[in-house]
């Protein structure tokens, strides 16, 4: 048998017939390798997008994000006041096919301050998926206490640092103070003060560049979180012709002690406050931290006399003169400077003591706010008999008000010792008596604080340039 060529028309047919086939076979082929590969269906998988956000008093926006994982879901918000739960929002509808979806719920109104727990929930063919338990506090309205005692910025005159304690209530807050010159309670003016985190108790401050002494400035704080906007209780002061300034001297042979630090602040409030209490209210005006110079010379050349050019000169005038390079200390009609150095005194020209805009303690008078007893008291003259100074604090914290009362002047003496002021009335020809003894410009400086001012203190302090 023979077989016969096959015409070219025929061949044409096979060979079309053949490609045909082998394509249809690499397309089954390549369709059955991706739908090995695809992923199977499976259970939704959550995820929380944001933080819930305050909507109405005591409402909250949930967010949430679902992918529905290749099968028609059902997503939802469950919330209440335990890991129970309670409360079911209606569900949100995910096709199968669909990209992940973010929707948002939002709860009914809720206590405020209390905790809420909530978590995503989602169900389809192939399971339910559970986010996290999360939870968060109620927020509301912000609380402002009453306006603070206005403080005394460190490096200018008259300007103040203003402010209220701020309670966010669990909103993150904002707060401006709102201030007004003049004999008219007014807040006329307003200006950003420190911003209030949802969690945080905080003082909501802003510094204000006061004008002229003497001017009545009226302020309050105002602080404003998503649930509305609440005023504090105003403050009214008078900008004060000068202010207390407390400077801690360090000599190069001696360490910086933060422990002397604290001390002089807590001390220099002490006496402020005490101050207070006797004059019904008026004090001076303390500046908010003390100003610590470095100095270049030891303790012992501050606490030894010299003679230059026939003038002698001991610690009071070394340590005045040191303060030249101390370029945050400030010598004006405006500034009493309440100095505590870590030196010894001398014998003239003594430290410890106090004149017009200016105070100098030395290291007995930090040893013994540190709580330090038994130290002999540096005699000069030698005839007399050892003194040991077993003062408590109490005793150095009134040392620094008796002193600290010399240096309200701008002249000479603010007050003076009983026996020795101009028609007082303990002066000759009165009589001292007990209740001057008493006083703490005489003596009561060692019971402290249990003393007192006398009468005519009082009246000098009420005009004084430092006391408002």
């Amino acid at each position: 048998m023979s077989i016969l060529p096959l015409s070219r028309s025929r061949v044409a047919a096979r060979t079309a017939l053949i490609r045909t086939t082998r394509s249809s076979l690499l397309a089954v082929g390549l369709a059955g390798l991706f739908a090995g590969q695809a992923a199977a269906a499976g259970a939704p998988i959550v995820s929380v997008t944001t933080a819930p956000q305050w909507s109405a008093p005591g409402a909250y926006k949930l967010s949430a994000t679902v992918n529905p994982n290749g099968a028609t879901t059902v997503a939802n918000i469950e919330y209440g006041p335990t890991t129970s739960y309670g409360t079911l929002f209606t569900g949100e509808h995910i096709s199968s096919t669909s990209a992940p979806r973010n929707f948002v719920r939002t709860t009914a109104a809720q206590p405020i301050g209390s905790t809420v727990n909530y978590r995503v929930r989602a169900v389809n063919t192939h399971g339910v998926t559970y986010g996290p338990n999360q939870t968060y506090v109620v927020g509301g309205l912000p609380f402002v206490s009453p306006a603070s005692r206005p403080q005394a910025v460190l490096s200018a005159a008259r300007d103040f640092r203003l402010g209220a304690k701020v309670n966010p209530n669990g909103l993150a807050t904002t707060t401006v103070l709102e201030y007004g010159f003049g004999s008219t309670v007014n807040y006329s003016s307003s200006m950003p003060a420190s911003n209030v985190p949802a969690g945080a108790l905080k003082d909501a401050v802003a510094t204000l560049v006061a004008p002229g002494a003497d001017t009545t400035v009226h302020f309050r704080i105002a602080a404003t979180n998503a649930a509305g906007t609440i005023r504090g209780a105003g403050r009214t002061y008078k900008v004060p012709r000068a202010v207390v300034r407390p400077v801690y001297m360090v000599p190069n042979d001696r360490a910086y002690s933060s422990t002397y630090r604290d001390l002089i602040m807590t001390t220099a409030r002490n006496v402020q406050e005490w101050y207070a209490g006797q004059t019904g209210g008026k004090t001076f005006t303390l500046a908010t931290e003390p100003i610590v110079c470095m100095m270049n010379q030891p303790s012992t050349w501050y606490g030894t006399e010299t003679t230059t050019n026939g003038q002698l000169k001991g610690a009071w005038s070394k340590l005045n003169d040191s303060m030249a390079n101390c370029p945050l200390v400030i010598k004006d009609d405006y500034t009493d400077n309440l100095v505590y150095a870590d030196v010894p005194t001398t014998c003239n020209d003594r430290i410890g003591s106090g004149a017009a805009k200016m105070t100098i303690m030395g290291e007995m008078d930090l040893r013994g706010l540190n709580g330090a007893t038994a130290q002999p008291y540096p005699w000069c003259d030698q005839t007399k008999p050892q003194f040991i100074d077993n003062g408590p604090v109490g005793r150095w914290q009134g040392g620094t008000a008796h002193e600290l009362g010399h240096s309200f002047s701008l002249t000479s003496y603010g007050l003076y010792h009983p026996n020795d002021d101009p028609g007082g009335q303990c002066a000759p020809p009165n009589t001292m008596t007990q209740y001057c003894y008493d006083s703490l410009m005489y003596l009561g400086y060692t019971t402290y604080p249990n003393t007192h001012l006398l009468t005519n203190d009082k009246a000098r302090l009420s005009n004084n340039p430092w006391f408002s």
